[in-house]
C-alpha cells in the first residue's frame, strides 16, 4: 500500500476558502480559540478568519490549549459545517513572530512569482 502524501503548501487562514482547495495538502497557523476534546477538533483562528481543524490523528501527541499559537499540515476537506483541516502533524509556534512569517511568507511567494 503506498500512501504518500504532499508537503503543504503554505497558506494564510483567509486563502482556504477557496473550493479548489479541497483535497490538497495545506499548511497554515493560527492561535487556537477553542479546543473540543470529545469532538478532537479546534478553531484555529488568524487575524479575522476562523477555520475548524480536526485533530483526531494528532491529539495524544500535540498539547493544544487555547491561547496558543500553532501551525498545521494536512488536508483540507468539506463536511456539512463546511471546511475543515485534518490535521497530521501539528506544532506550536509560541514565541515565534508571526507577523515577520507573515511577511516572509508574501515575499516568498514574490520572489517565486518572478521565476
Amino acid at each position: 500500500m503506498n500512501v504518500s502524501f504532499g508537503h503543504g503548501e503554505v497558506y494564510f487562514t483567509s486563502e482556504l476558502q477557496n473550493p479548489s482547495l479541497l483535497g490538497k495538502s495545506v499548511k497554515t497557523f493560527g492561535i487556537i480559540t477553542e479546543y473540543n476534546a470529545q469532538s478532537e477538533e479546534i478553531l484555529l483562528k488568524h487575524r479575522e478568519e476562523k477555520l475548524r481543524v480536526d485533530i483526531s490523528l494528532i491529539s495524544s501527541i500535540v498539547n493544544c490549549v487555547p491561547g496558543a499559537a500553532f501551525q498545521f499540515i494536512g488536508e483540507l476537506k468539506a463536511d456539512s459545517e463546511g471546511q475543515v483541516l485534518h490535521a497530521r502533524v501539528g506544532r506550536n509556534i509560541d514565541g515565534m513572530d508571526l507577523s515577520l512569517y507573515e511577511e516572509a511568507i508574501v515575499l516568498k511567494r514574490k520572489f517565486e512569482n518572478s521565476l
